[in-house]
């Protein structure tokens, strides 16, 4: 177990924007911070982060925390495991008592594989730079296509040996097993017999965006009909390949400094230009851009031009990925290089100043770039052009965005001297028809889902389902709890007790709710309130100087925190007009008085609440026996519960004047 106080320390020392900036381009807004969820796919930021507060809170998906919850979320990480990560990030050194063997053996599959995949990209790397057969064969490749020792060491470029399994054999030694070798697809086996993957093969480790080694990209230097030119890790626990793009953790920020992301298709393309000084560039490696990497893209960056090669086969590329790109709502620009020649190339023969302003001068928005190709092809041929007039509005239609959609068909009518009404009902019955689409393929997959068994379905539920006033009381004790975290401490000197009419002077809004749930003897039904109530509580007698919201937010228990976190964040604040308008002593009023009258109608509802529950207990009983002496006792139960509701109902009067 790793002690409290060294979570403490490490969530102390943990700069919020700094942890989600990685993951996450954020921009200021007011004393907030904010940028597209990482969590769920939007194309309007509803993601915030408080660095007053040190925590993140997304109102689309409703995910918050504190930056040990985010890591754990981003990362996929356990508890144990995410406070390590964060304290190798912050420069706290995380001690632990003695695991035990079933502790050990409990670790998580893909820490463990993420852990292997990071030892080969280590071991081949290695290989490349010291043995002598590696500086002869990859070093020399790497070398003669332009990239210095500097880049090849930045982003840990290897070779694997070329005699069998020689990798796969020095992985044993260590320690690690046949069984996860293959299942990350370092190693390839039959029952006599295995092989490294790469072997022959120069390295490209393909990192996720915490920058940890997850797979890799292998290129054969002596190629013949039989052998494949590049060889990937194929599928596994710890990398889907549609989810990653080569040299993200490199230039994720270079991406979000410049609200911009430069794409491109290969390993050696990224290593070019970033050689060149261009980093705010990845890579799609070669495969199909997928939505997966779009949004991933989205997160960092709202404009993107796209940089293939200038031949049929690029622009062929750069068509498909045009379509997905604008779907997610990017800005989508395009840029042709000279015939014959790729990124890598570009790079070697170009410097900065010259890449950057080539794209520039040729960058064009997909219109200009889809008709510029294929005006000059349709002449004045009806058929051609109202085929190319189609395919550019199909395009269109994808744009979520209904200003720059309107844009689109202005410039689209200019290109073809169209009625731009024209164009934009083609548009939107287009739009109409991808909706009943999705909403076909949606209600099937209802349908499959629902006609398809699960364990989880099977037999009938042994939980009742909660009654209305059994859920309106969890409500209320959530009510309360929220209010203890956000005003606990505060004195209103206008709070009273209404019931016994008793002055509350000096009592703070804790001290009064901690009376009103004593003196009825009620705890609370939902275990977490519960049991955070009961934390608070001691903590609240124990420690008047502690920050109640701030300690549950920064708590160390993910529950804990992502609950305060969701009970404390206010999605709206006043506007600069209320505030200035608002005089402090009237703010200061007319917040004590909400304070008083709010925390009597939230205890006094509560209270009326159990009591309904209690009512219908009773009334159950009375229903079930005969025994007279039983029902006379349960009848007067039963009156005195009414009383106390009546008089409850008349205290809840009084707190609406």
């Amino acid at each position: 177990m790793i002690d409290r106080q060294t979570i403490d320390l490490i969530l102390s020392r943990a700069d919020i924007l700094d942890v989600v900036g990685d993951y996450v381009s954020l921009r200021q807004r007011g004393a907030n911070w904010v940028g597209l969820c990482p969590f769920h796919n939007e194309k309007t930021p509803s993601f915030s982060v408080s660095p007053s507060r040190g925590i993140y809170k997304c109102f689309g998906c409703g995910k918050g925390g504190n930056a040990l919850n985010f890591i754990m979320e981003v990362e996929h990480l356990s508890f144990v495991d995410a406070v390590r990560f964060l304290g190798k990030k912050v420069g706290v050194a995380v001690e632990e008592e003695q695991q035990t063997q079933e502790q050990i053996e409990a670790l998580a599959e893909e820490a463990r594989l993420i852990e292997l995949n990071e030892w080969a990209q280590r071991y081949f790397h290695k290989y490349l730079t010291e043995d002598e057969k590696g500086k002869l064969i990859g070093l020399s490749y790497f070398t003669e296509r332009g990239l210095t020792l500097e880049t090849i060491n930045t982003f840990g470029l290897g070779f694997c040996p070329d005699t069998g399994a020689q990798m796969t054999e020095a992985a044993l030694a260590k320690g690690w097993s046949v069984a996860d070798l293959v299942k990350i697809g370092l190693t390839v086996a039959r029952e006599n017999w295995k092989t490294d993957r790469f072997r022959g093969r120069v390295i490209f480790p393909i990192h996720s965006i915490s920058g940890r080694a997850i797979a890799f990209g292998g290129r054969a230097l002596r190629t013949d009909e039989r052998t494949a030119k590049y060889v990937n890790s194929p599928e596994s626990p710890i990398y889907h390949k549609s989810n990653e793009l080569f040299g993200l953790s490199m230039s994720r920020k270079g991406i979000a400094k410049r609200d911009k992301c430069l794409l491109v298709e290969g390993y050696m393309d990224v290593l070019s230009m970033w050689q060149r000084g261009v980093d705010y560039i990845v890579a799609s490696s070669g495969t199909a851009l997928t939505v997966e990497q779009v949004r991933l893209i989205h997160r960092f960056a709202q404009n993107i031009t796209v940089l293939y090669d200038g031949d049929s086969a690029g622009i062929k590329a750069a068509e498909r990925g045009a379509g997905l790109l604008l779907e997610e709502g990017l800005a989508v620009r395009i840029v042709l290089l000279p015939d014959g020649q790729d990124p890598d190339d570009f790079a070697k023969t170009h410097s900065l100043e010259e890449i950057e302003a080539y794209i520039a001068e040729h960058e064009q928005d997909f219109i200009q770039f889809i008709t510029s190709l294929a005006l000059d092809e349709a002449k004045n041929d009806p058929n051609s052009l109202t085929r190319l007039a189609e395919a550019v509005l199909a395009k269109v239609a994808l744009v979520p965005n209904p200003l720059t959609r309107s844009m689109y068909i202005r410039q689209t009518s200019e290109l073809f001297k169209l009625s731009e009404q024209l164009l934009t009902d083609a548009v939107n019955d287009l739009r109409t028809k991808r909706g009943i689409t999705l909403q076909r393929e949606a209600a099937r997959d209802l349908r499959r889902a629902q006609e398809t068994p699960s364990e989880a379905q099977e037999g009938p539920s042994s939980i009742p389902p909660a009654s209305d006033t059994e859920q309106r009381l969890d409500a209320s004790e959530r009510e309360i709890v929220e209010f203890l975290l956000r005003y606990g401490r505060e004195d209103p000197w206008t709070c009273f007790d209404l019931e016994s009419g008793e002055e509350l002077l000096g009592a703070t809004i804790a001290e009064f709710f901690f009376k009103q749930l004593d003196v009825d003897e009620i705890t609370f039904e939902n275990p977490t309130y519960r049991d955070l109530l009961a934390e608070y509580r001691e903590v609240y007698t124990s420690n008047p100087d502690v920050d109640l919201q701030e300690h549950f937010t920064l708590h160390p228990s993910p529950d804990y925190a992502k609950l305060a976190v969701e009970l404390t964040v206010d999605k709206f604040t006043l506007s600069r007009r209320w505030q200035r308008d608002l005089s402090p002593k009237m703010i200061e009023t007319s917040h004590n008085a909400y304070l008083s009258l709010a925390a009597e109608r939230i205890i006094y509802t509560y209270k009326a609440r159990v009591i309904m529950l209690r009512l219908r207990a009773l009334e159950q009983q009375l229903a079930q026996t005969e025994d007279e002496a039983l029902q006379l006792e349960l009848l007067r139960a039963i009156q005195e519960q009414n009383h106390h509701r009546h008089r409850l109902a008349e205290l809840l009067r009084r707190t609406q004047l």
